[in-house]
């Protein structure tokens, strides 16, 4: 199967590569190899609608998995017949989903939904484990807050919800659009930096800019504390000026902290700041504040619950 694949595709095709295929007069079809020794495949054909399907497949009538062999072979644009050396295993008929549950937190007793018991999602683009990790991370440090009381439960689910809804929404988006796209055309985006798949996937923050309520770009100089706050400042000036008031509120608060200083010169550290100077970020690497210079109000002179509200929640403007 493999050299027949590549007498047609081409040679120099690794090991493990899905091809895709759209037959005139066809349902865009593909095949996976997924055990190089044993040559073992994964093929699916890609119907619109269960209507659009062979009514013996879509009526579950899944037992002869020879008969869908013949179904994805045909559906599939080889110059050469796949012959009588291959072995149909299993076959099945799957409807993919895309669904958001309407509430994600109980305020009273406290609870919260993450991952898929959250939201489901179309296999395209493989976001379901990505988005649930995304969720924990969330989920964790507001767990975390509360049980180290640094914040009080509402005010630590508060914009979990939304923020998390969001990154849901922004996934699906992307597969319903590549989904129309392989109807259409039988291909899909490769993806890349700053593409659509990364875009779907992190939020607008890809193109390098900084942005309250999205994760901080990746920048030299620059490590943030996983347990707590970071306040990330361009320059060793604006860093002396505000880093005590920082460390004092955090440490009023009690939790851990650290600061650190980028040099505005790096490239990478001019796209992300712009006219700004100062980035606060919580433990997942969100940007809760970001300005010219100034902490956000509160930290310096508020008490321990005003301070670590104004550290830890994203206020977009």
């Amino acid at each position: 199967m493999l050299e027949l694949l590549r007498r047609q595709v081409g040679p120099d095709v690794p090991s493990g590569a899905a091809y895709s295929f759209r037959k005139p007069g066809q349902w865009p079809a593909h095949v996976w190899q997924i055990d190089g020794e044993e040559e073992l495949y994964y093929g699916i054909v890609s119907y619109p609608t269960a209507c659009d399907a062979p009514g013996w497949l879509s009526a579950g009538e899944v037992s002869d998995a020879s008969r869908a062999l013949r179904v994805l072979e045909a559906a599939c644009d080889c110059v050469e017949p796949w012959g009588p050396g291959l072995e149909a295993l299993q076959c099945w008929f799957w409807t993919p989903y895309s669904l958001c549950a309407g509430k994600w937190t109980l305020q009273r007793p406290s609870a919260a939904l993450a991952g898929d018991a959250a939201h489901l999602l179309s296999p395209v683009g493989g976001f379901g484990m990505n988005v649930g990790v995304g969720d924990a991370a969330s989920l964790g440090w507001r767990l975390a807050a509360i049980l180290n009381g640094w914040l009080a439960p509402d005010a630590a689910f508060s914009g979990y919800e939304a923020e998390r809804r969001e990154a849901w929404a922004r996934c699906n988006d992307y597969v319903v659009s590549e989904r129309a796209r392989l109807m259409s055309s039988g291909s899909r985006d490769a993806g890349g930096r700053g593409g659509a798949y990364e875009t779907a996937l992190l939020g607008a923050c890809v193109d390098g800019r900084a942005r309250v309520g999205l994760r901080l770009p990746s920048l030299p100089g620059a490590l943030l504390e996983a347990r707590g706050v970071t306040l990330v400042v361009v320059g060793d000036d604006l860093a002396a000026a505000v880093e005590p008031a920082f460390r004092a509120a955090c440490d009023r608060i009690g939790i851990p902290c650290r600061a650190c200083s980028v040099d505005g010169a790096e490239a990478a550290v001019a796209a992300a700041f712009g006219d700004h100077r100062l980035a606060i970020c919580r433990p997942d690497a969100v940007v809760t504040h970001l300005s010219a210079a100034s902490l956000p109000d509160g930290v310096a002179d508020g008490g321990s619950s005003v301070a670590a509200e104004a550290l830890l929640l994203s206020r977009r403007p």
